[in-house]
């Protein structure tokens, strides 16, 4: 639960006084002045006939654990919470969805990828709490600067559907080189056949459009996968377990 909550009676928002409800708190005070729960109360806007938005808000936290269980509940998660439609929840996820866009576009152009290393690295901290398989495009310069990072696809837990198709036509668009990256949220980190023929389709679907399929990489928790050497690898400087 959200540490600034600690020995805070929870009542209805109309009983705080106003400059401490959290609208009103935000444009006082600034909005990082509001606690976790007051931010999420924002966005939830309204509450229940017996409960506010702010009380919902902590339901919440205290349901999934903190920010990091709301940030990954799916939409049907959400919903369980008293208070929580499908509106809030899509409001909810299209908040953190932005968020995690705006993180992307800020680091692309920042950095340069200095071989498999650094790469699986940026991906196992996206992805090792995943627990869907999800599949990304990184495309890349001659000198392996990131043009454009994209997610493509979202599976289960055990198995992605990838479109070779789709993944073309997404290269073309924005340049010629560039990686596949998917995770394993199973931790098994060897590649399926389903992995191996996809990568194929994709090396043959790139050599006749003139593009370069750099690597394959599948990125578990413990380590990752180079389809392009055929080998796994542990990670040297992993910065989250």
């Amino acid at each position: 639960m959200d540490g600034n909550l600690v020995g805070i009676s929870m009542g209805r928002i109309k009983d705080i006084p106003k400059t401490d409800q959290p609208r009103e708190k935000a444009l006082f005070y600034g909005i990082n002045s509001l606690s976790n729960a007051e931010l999420l109360a924002l966005l939830v806007s309204s509450g229940t006939k017996n409960h506010s938005a702010l009380e919902v808000s902590y339901e919440m936290l205290s349901h999934f654990n903190g920010l990091d269980g709301i940030v990954n509940a799916s939409i049907n998660e959400l919903t369980k919470i008293n208070g929580i439609n499908k509106i809030k929840a899509l409001k909810l996820k299209a908040s953190f969805i932005l968020y995690e866009r705006a993180k992307e576009e800020t680091h692309i152009g920042n950095f340069s990828l200095k071989g498999r290393e650094e790469i699986a690295l940026y991906f196992h901290d996206k992805l090792y709490k995943q627990v869907q398989e999800k599949a990304f495009v990184v495309i890349v310069d001659g000198k392996n600067n990131v043009k454009s990072i994209k997610e493509i696809f979202k599976g289960s837990t055990h198995k992605m559907t990838i479109s070779p198709k789709l993944i073309i036509r997404e290269v073309i668009e924005k340049g010629i080189r560039f990686f596949l990256i998917h995770n394993h949220p199973s931790n098994i980190c060897e590649p399926s056949n389903e992995d191996m023929i996809t990568t194929s389709q994709i090396e043959m679907m790139s050599y006749t459009f003139g593009l370069q399929l750099v690597d394959h990489l599948i990125i578990t928790k413990d380590n990752y996968y180079s389809i392009s050497d055929n080998k796994r690898f542990e990670y040297k400087n992993k910065s989250k377990i």
